[in-house]
């Protein structure tokens, strides 16, 4: 099950990985004044006082053109994947590039009962009504 789950958070990861230069070019074309330094998606505001030790289960739910898939996850050790690898996501530029039915979003539930979401769709984090590019580390 590990084996599955760290196969699967990698591929989302890498789902970018793969843009051609082009689009690169068409990204920053135009004086994109939302350039920033890649940084932590968990220190944005919304997401700095999250911590593992907070998270009790996690939802994951895959939305593709075929409906949505969902699992909760409750193991620890499963939590600790998921939660390690969603953290460890650099985001970058803000962009306003949109894609449809390629979304994962992870419902993280809380011991006090609410609930935070990390969304991913296709390349790009969206916080609140924004979009950032992933920063991938080759």
């Amino acid at each position: 099950m590990k084996k599955f789950l760290i196969l699967l958070f990698a591929c989302v990861l890498l789902v970018g990985c793969n843009e051609t230069k082009e689009n690169k070019e068409n990204n920053t074309a135009g004086g994109n004044d939302n350039q920033t330094e890649p940084r932590l998606l968990f220190s944005l505001d919304e997401y700095k006082d999250l911590t593992r030790d907070k998270v009790e289960s996690i939802e994951l739910i895959k939305f593709t053109e075929a409906g949505d898939a969902r699992q909760t996850y409750t193991n620890e050790s499963d939590i600790d994947t998921i939660y390690s690898v969603v953290s460890s996501i650099k985001i970058a530029n803000k962009t306003e590039r949109a894609c449809e039915d390629n979304t994962t979003v992870y419902n993280l539930v809380l011991n006090d009962g609410t609930t935070r979401s990390v969304e991913i769709e296709c390349e790009w984090v969206v916080v609140g009504k924004n979009r950032y590019e992933i920063v991938y580390n080759n």
